[in-house]
């Protein structure tokens, strides 16, 4: 069986509060956040196993729910900071995968995947034959 390995990082970004951001960050697992030299932080995913999805318990109501980085990451952002939160890997060339998500400060996504291809395929009308790329 293969394993997923994969690459993931955001661009630079302006934060509200560079303390809490990175304290955040540490909650992510194996992350770093780098500084531009305009003061603007980035968030590199140094597992390899892209941006993480887990659950967790709410203590109040005691219900799982789906953490989600890009919403997180939006608590963060000053307002007309963009975060674009790019990840993209292959297991064995079998599956190539990639996506973007980006997130305003309001919390509103805007997501992309590397198979929409075979849509704009479709929708400019194309003639012939795009498999998909897989084993």
């Amino acid at each position: 069986m293969a394993n997923w390995h994969g690459a993931a990082r955001t661009n630079y970004v302006r934060v509200k509060s560079e303390q809490a951001f990175r304290d955040w960050a540490e909650t992510l697992g194996e992350v770093e956040v780098v500084e531009d030299r305009e003061g603007r932080l980035a968030l590199l995913e140094l597992s390899g196993e892209g941006w993480p999805v887990w659950t967790e318990e709410d203590e109040e109501t005691g219900e799982e729910y789906e953490r989600s980085v890009p919403r997180e990451l939006a608590e963060h952002l000053q307002e007309g900071s963009i975060a674009v939160l790019m990840e993209s890997g292959a297991e064995k060339l079998r599956y190539v995968t990639g996506f973007a998500v980006a997130v305003n400060s309001s919390g509103e996504l805007l997501e992309i995947d590397l198979n929409q291809i075979h849509d704009l395929i479709r929708e400019a009308g194309w003639e012939g034959e795009a498999t998909r790329a897989m084993l």
